[in-house]
């Protein structure tokens, strides 16, 4: 296992897409920033009340709204340029397991996730917080916010890592790991507060905790279990899947 991530951490460095995944996440924060910025100055202009929708805790949730997204695409085409490149017969040959495989591949994608998503925190964090304001929400909140964000990025990789190895056509797995991203906003979008479904998809829980930055109805508090459990599941499945395809 320690070769096989050793290896793709190796890779990691040169993929271009990880590069451009972390420049999209940097121009996120600086654009909610920017946008919460000039919030305040029409405020004062026009002398209405400083709005607290925009709160410094709202803007570090912002960037699950597009992080599904920015992971499908490193995760498909990471794990695509794998199989087009030869590289996972290759490393099967060498004598890894098909397990050792997968996880390394899951483990990558939970860790490119989570760069992404800590880069774009601490930029926010570091401007929005002297600008802004704290954390408004109850602070036993927003540690669950944290860490269901966290445990969003493990829902998302196991999601992706799933659909990558299965479908070993680079451009086939890309765009169902993005046209299914989209498909599961819209679907939370469509739900209520209270609907149970919301659990059971990342975007589903997003939506939850951006509720809860505005002060509506959200249960927060059980979601990374939701994650843990679905991507337990979802892993235990594409494991078995895969130890049974047959690689060309």
């Amino acid at each position: 296992m320690y070769k096989l991530l050793n290896a793709s951490f190796f890779r990691l460095k040169k993929n271009k897409i990880f590069y451009f995944i972390i420049v999209v996440s940097i121009v996120m924060a600086l654009f909610v920033l920017y946008s919460r910025y000039t919030d305040e100055l029409k405020d004062i202009q026009y002398g209405f009340p400083l709005t607290d929708l925009k709160t410094t805790d709202r803007l570090l949730i912002d960037n699950l709204v597009i992080i599904g997204f920015l992971m499908s695409l490193f995760t498909s085409l990471f794990v695509g340029t794998e199989y087009s490149d030869g590289v996972i017969r290759n490393k099967l040959i060498a004598g890894h397991s098909r397990i050792s495989v997968y996880i390394a591949n899951f483990i990558m994608s939970v860790v490119v996730g989570i760069i992404v998503e800590v880069i774009y925190l601490l930029i926010v964090a570091s401007i929005g917080i002297p600008m802004f304001g704290g954390i408004q929400i109850p602070i036993s909140d927003f540690l669950y916010v944290l860490l269901d964000s966290f445990m969003i990025i493990v829902f998302y990789a196991g999601i992706f890592t799933f659909i990558s190895l299965i479908c070993s056509n680079i451009t086939t797995s890309t765009v169902i790991c993005l046209l299914l991203t989209l498909a599961m906003m819209i679907m939370a979008i469509l739900q209520t507060p209270g609907d149970e479904i919301l659990n059971i998809f990342p975007t589903g829980q997003v939506i939850q905790i951006s509720w809860l930055s505005y002060k509506e109805e959200a249960n927060i508090q059980l979601l990374w279990v939701y994650s843990l459990g679905i991507t337990f599941v979802i892993n235990t499945i594409g494991i078995y899947l895969f130890n049974r395809k047959e690689l060309k």
